[in-house]
């Protein structure tokens, strides 16, 4: 629909032959098949352009069957499935001209209720991969010119599915209750000026509160990360941990974690504190039976706290090298995983890791 439809016999010879002052589309049941055997669709999508408004409901790409997919690839990668209650984009300038050149500038971009999931089967070879980007190079990866003011992100849930070598069934780690709020989303080379900075929220497995806040400065391979984990009982990682790891805890408190990171394009700059109290361990075999004695051993060469109020307190500073063919998010599980390390094991168990690294 349609008003305000202008022509003239100068206006008629472009390839837009009117000019108009309002439009409204509304379109309903939207239903596509991609040749990656996915299916893309949503309920129901209103755009006006008065009020500079867009609002798509019921917006899900899932595949036919996901496990039969992943069966049939060759190597591995990951397999991505998302639903979204709601996408509004609001105060929305868009310009473009006749060729095609378009530019979509908005004010606002609300996410209700997005459900991402990502599966990824570690039992097939890994493809020759290209250097993959940080975080500024993986926006200016996006493929149309976008500018978004603010982005909120609201009522989300993110579950990663990982199968290991020799394992049938996968791990799982689910965040629930993401809350996020990006500022000043910028795609276009020409737009960049500034930083884009990410605050978030989130439930960890139901038990661990998450804050993040990212720093991504544009024209730079940098960004820097401040991330705190609220304490929580490490029983409750059990089901994660004797899947991924072949290890269960038997006691443990975390009281406190906060990771800063200073991240370019080579290696990371770290600084961890991480407090806990009364940690004891059991170790499993592939079969996942006891292992008494590698416990005994395990738990013999571990600090059994590391509080502020110990004589022996640790924070650690250090350096974790990137695999520049992994993305961003490796790079900071690599740099947790190693910080830990450095603050967990006793001084005989810091000689074991550094040999079998």
């Amino acid at each position: 629909s349609a008003e305000g439809i202008v022509s003239d016999s100068v206006i008629v010879q472009n390839l837009v032959p009117f000019q108009l002052r309002s439009i409204w589309i509304s379109l309903k049941n939207l239903k596509l098949n991609t040749l990656d055997k996915q299916v893309f669709k949503f309920g129901e999508l209103n755009f006006d352009s008065e009020s500079k408004t867009i609002l798509i409901k019921d917006i899900s790409l899932k595949y036919n069957d996901w496990e039969k997919f992943t069966s049939e690839m060759a190597y591995q990668k990951d397999v991505i499935e998302f639903s979204l209650k709601e996408l509004s984009l609001s105060y929305i300038d868009a310009k473009n001209n006749i060729y095609g050149d378009w530019q979509i500038v908005a004010g606002l971009a609300k996410l209700d209720s997005l459900v991402l999931e990502d599966y990824r089967d570690k039992n097939k070879p890994r493809p020759e991969e290209p250097e993959k980007p940080l975080f500024e190079g993986m926006v200016e990866q996006i493929p149309f010119p976008i500018e978004l003011d603010t982005i909120r992100i609201s009522n989300a849930e993110i579950v990663y599915r990982e199968l290991l070598p020799g394992n049938s069934k996968p791990g799982s780690l689910k965040f629930d209750q993401v809350s996020v709020e990006v500022l000043n989303f910028t795609s276009s080379d020409s737009l960049q000026v500034g930083e884009m900075t990410l605050h978030a929220n989130a439930l960890f497995n139901g038990l661990a509160k998450i804050n993040l806040d990212f720093q991504v400065p544009y024209g730079k391979e940098f960004f820097t990360l401040q991330a705190g984990v609220q304490g929580f009982e490490l029983t409750g990682l059990n089901n994660i941990l004797e899947r991924m790891a072949n290890v269960k805890v038997e006691s443990g408190k975390v009281k406190e974690m906060l990771l800063e990171m200073e991240v370019s394009r080579y290696r990371s700059s770290n600084r961890l504190t991480f407090q806990y109290e009364d940690l004891k361990l059991e170790l499993l075999g592939e079969d996942h039976s006891k292992k008494k004695l590698k416990s005994a051993v395990a738990n013999l060469f571990s600090s059994k706290s590391n509080l502020s109020t110990d004589s022996n307190y640790k924070k650690v500073t250090y350096v974790t090298d990137r695999n520049i063919y992994r993305g961003p998010f490796n790079l900071i599980w690599e740099s947790t995983k190693e910080g830990l390390l450095k603050i967990v094991p006793g001084d005989l168990a810091q000689l074991i890791v550094k040999k079998k690294r």
